[in-house]
């Protein structure tokens, strides 16, 4: 199975800081994303921590040690599917809460979309945008 990179979006909200992951986070990754958390760390105030794991495809032994140190600081910890959720319950040593089933939170976002004129690179975030807008639609993946 070929790895891929770890990559990283930070999401900087007025309640949280959300770290959306995909890829392998392996020691090279886990480096530059603690690096660049500490950076944001100075600006976190009292905003809540939120590690969203729902891509993560794989993580080794310095990437599961960040994990936990998240957690011991109080992160809160995402995972939507059933590979991400089983791997970060394996290293949180705990449940996590159920996903939010909700695809869109802003209202009307839907109706802008042009599914015919977009090509997604990740074939669940098109099927679950094109049920949100046509519950009977079938897709192809």
């Amino acid at each position: 199975m070929r790895k891929h990179p770890l990559q990283y979006y930070m999401h900087d909200g007025p309640t949280a800081l959300r770290f959306e992951l995909t890829g392998d986070l392996n020691d090279e990754g886990a480096r530059r994303l603690e690096q660049d958390w500490r950076t944001a760390w100075s600006t976190l105030g009292d905003r809540r921590l939120i590690i969203d794991m729902t891509f993560v495809t794989g993580v080794d032994e310095q990437g599961s040690a960040l994990i936990a140190r998240w957690q011991r600081d109080g992160a809160s910890f995402i995972a939507r599917s059933k590979a991400s959720r089983a791997l970060a319950e394996a290293i949180l040593g705990e449940a996590l809460p159920e996903p939010s089933q909700k695809v869109c939170s802003v209202p009307g976002l839907l109706e802008f979309i042009d599914f015919g004129r977009l090509e997604f690179h990740m074939p669940w975030v098109k099927r679950k945008l094109v049920e949100a807008k046509n519950p009977t639609a079938k897709t192809k993946e």
